[in-house]
């Protein structure tokens, strides 16, 4: 997928979601009029994300926010604002993903204010 006006692909409040092989870019590089995120499963339960590649996203190349039971494994996250963000999740495993020429590469937060509180058994490695 590519140069997408807005976010790339987005699941919303679903359960089993996989994001296998896909590659989404803003061939142009990074710019902030590209969209915020390329792949950007919310709300979602069982989620898997894995042999993927994202390029020039405004905010995250992956993000998965509000969820559990994920697992983000060797993707290719590079020149975006974020690599990979986990937000207000539970149980992620992060591992073996090259992050490169992100401003940050790997991102956990738990913020106050939406419905779903992380906090635990976030987990991350990179190579």
């Amino acid at each position: 997928m590519e140069n997408t006006s807005g976010d790339a692909i987005k699941v919303k409040d679903a359960n089993g979601v996989t994001f296998r092989r896909v590659r989404v870019e803003w061939t142009n590089g990074p710019d902030e009029n590209n969209g915020a995120y390329g792949l950007y499963p919310v709300g979602c339960r069982n989620v898997l994300i894995e042999d993927s590649e994202v390029r020039g996203a405004s905010d995250a190349g992956v993000y998965v926010g509000q969820s559990e039971n994920i697992i983000v494994r060797r993707n290719y996250v590079y020149e975006n604002v974020a690599g990979i963000e986990i937000e207000n999740s539970k149980f992620a495993d992060v591992y073996e993903n090259n992050t490169t020429g992100n401003t940050g590469g790997i991102l956990v937060f738990d913020l106050p204010g939406p419905p779903v509180q992380g906090g635990e058994a976030v987990r991350y490695l990179t190579i």
